[in-house]
C-alpha cells in the first residue's frame, strides 16, 4: 500500500509563536541554538506565506541569494557567508530569485 505524501513533506515548519510558515527543509542554511526552538513540528497560530512571515519576523529570519550552480551543488557557500551567518544571529534560508530553492550539498568532485 502507498503511503499518502503531505503538503508538508520535506518542509520545516518555523513559528513566531502567533504566526508560521513553511520552508523546503534543505533551503534552510543556518539555525542558531537560541532559534531550534522555532522549529515545530506543531506550531501553533496561523499559516502565512513565506514572504509575509519574513516581513513581520526581520530579527527572526533572513534570506541569502544563492546561484544556480550553488543550489545545484556545484559550488559551495563562501566560508566567510557562512561566519556571517553565525554572527548575524537568525535563521537564513536560500533563495533565488527571491523564491525559496532546495539546495543539494555540495560536494567536491574527486575527478579532475
Amino acid at each position: 500500500m502507498r503511503k499518502s505524501r503531505s503538503l508538508f513533506d520535506g518542509k520545516v515548519k518555523i513559528s513566531n509563536g502567533s504566526i508560521w510558515t513553511i520552508a523546503p527543509k534543505t533551503s534552510v542554511l543556518h539555525v542558531p541554538d537560541h532559534l531550534k526552538s522555532r522549529l515545530s513540528d506543531k506550531p501553533k497560530g496561523r499559516l502565512v506565506q513565506f514572504s509575509e512571515f519574513a516581513n513581520q519576523n526581520r530579527s527572526l529570519i533572513k534570506t541569502y541569494e544563492v546561484t544556480e550552480a550553488q543550489i545545484r551543488g556545484e559550488e559551495p557557500i563562501p566560508d566567510e557567508v557562512k561566519d556571517q551567518f553565525a554572527v548575524q544571529r537568525v535563521i537564513v534560508v536560500a533563495s533565488n530569485r527571491h523564491r525559496l530553492v532546495s539546495m543539494k550539498p555540495f560536494e567536491v568532485n574527486s575527478n579532475p
